[in-house]
């Protein structure tokens, strides 16, 4: 697997006329080779020449975990030595591929010291390329995730009361999540309410859930280094009609879109059809975020679900729709799906419940 994947991003080098790529990303290492570490300052790369030769060089403490690697080699350093000369011992020229947004500008220099001059071309659209399509293994890993984080939620819902705050109903869910096989989470749960609930990224805070309130949940955990991310938002006690009538519009906007994932559609269309019927709701001004994002090994990787995104899908890609609306005065409702690209459509792979619910009121929508 891991060399099918090398080999694809070896066709994008002979291609490009580039004889060695240097992968520093953890993530991306961890895709090409299964092996995967957190070596914080120090410097772990995947060196790939034209020719087929795979490198792994790690910090010496890394040395025995870094041999169970899918590569030809692994070489190590120790903390006193400087990696860029062995990286120099390897380089056949210095015309070499570099991932732009994961090489720091302080390491460049530092190769720079030992190569010069540099000819750099950016690897990671070559990388986006490869990881955008999943493959069945990624598929079960990422509906695995999805599996612990829909049960994890139904219990957070569970626990929706006046009587606990938003960050301890967090904590139990990270709780829930660990203990029903979670590896990690694939971020901080969330959990907002009532006008806090307009604030797409905030955070759980110390008061206790908000009454005749929107009450929204962004979660999701990892399972084999695939993460899910689910949204949904219910209410706690009675809403207003205006309440329903956001919650509805979130709601179908998010089925519009998903009906018309397929493969060939250009991207920015979902969007598109998404924000048209926020917008007829007249709610558009408060849809403050794209539609959604690739998913995978990456909580936010390609493609990004935007409107001026002029790609098309493809079979195999995994992504999020999420629409959302955000009045501070009221609250916000996210409702997020994660979907897969088939071969002549779409498939659903989150399956909680989209109806509107309401906690302790006497309406059920």
């Amino acid at each position: 697997m891991y060399k099918f994947r090398r080999e694809k991003l070896l066709s994008h080098m002979k291609e490009h006329g580039v004889e060695m790529a240097i992968i520093t990303s953890n993530i991306n290492i961890y895709y090409f080779t299964g092996y995967y570490s957190n070596p914080r300052e120090r410097l772990t790369a995947l060196i790939l020449d034209a020719s087929g030769e795979s490198t792994l060089l790690v910090p010496s403490l890394d040395k025995l975990a870094g041999e169970l690697a899918d590569v030809r080699k692994v070489l190590d350093y120790q903390d006193h030595e400087d990696p860029f000369v062995i990286i120099q011992s390897l380089l056949k020229s210095s015309k070499v591929a570099l991932e732009e947004n994961q090489f720091s500008l302080h390491r460049f220099k530092k190769l720079s010291e030992h190569v010069s001059p540099i000819e750099s071309t950016d690897i990671g659209p070559w990388i986006d390329a490869i990881r955008k399509i999943k493959d069945a293994d990624e598929i079960v890993k990422v509906k695995q995730a999805i599996d612990i984080t829909e049960e994890a939620l139904e219990y957070g819902i569970s626990l929706v009361s006046p009587k606990i705050t938003e960050k301890d109903l967090a904590l139990e869910i990270e709780y829930k999540m660990k203990k029903l096989g979670a590896q990690k989470l694939g971020f901080d749960v969330k959990v907002i309410s009532g006008k806090r609930s307009a604030l797409p990224h905030g955070k759980p805070g110390t008061l206790p859930i908000e009454e005749n309130a929107f009450v929204l949940f962004d979660m999701g955990v990892s399972v084999g280094g695939y993460i899910a991310d689910i949204s949904r938002t219910v209410v706690l006690g009675e809403p207003t009609e205006k309440m329903i009538h956001i919650y509805e519009t979130v709601r179908e906007a998010l089925e519009k879109a998903i009906n018309a994932v397929k493969p060939g559609v250009v991207i920015s269309d979902l969007d598109r059809i998404a924000r048209e019927h926020i917008e007829q709701q007249g709610f558009g001004q408060y849809f403050i975020h794209r539609l959604g994002h690739g998913l995978g090994l990456d909580l936010h990787e390609y493609p990004s679900i935007h409107a001026n995104n002029s790609d098309k899908l493809e079979q195999g890609m995994v992504f999020t729709i999420e629409p959302g609306i955000y009045i501070p005065e009221i609250g916000g409702v996210r409702i997020e799906d994660d979907v897969l690209v088939t071969e002549n459509g779409v498939e659903v792979l989150t399956k909680a419940d989209k109806r509107l619910r309401v906690i302790g009121g006497n309406q059920s929508k």
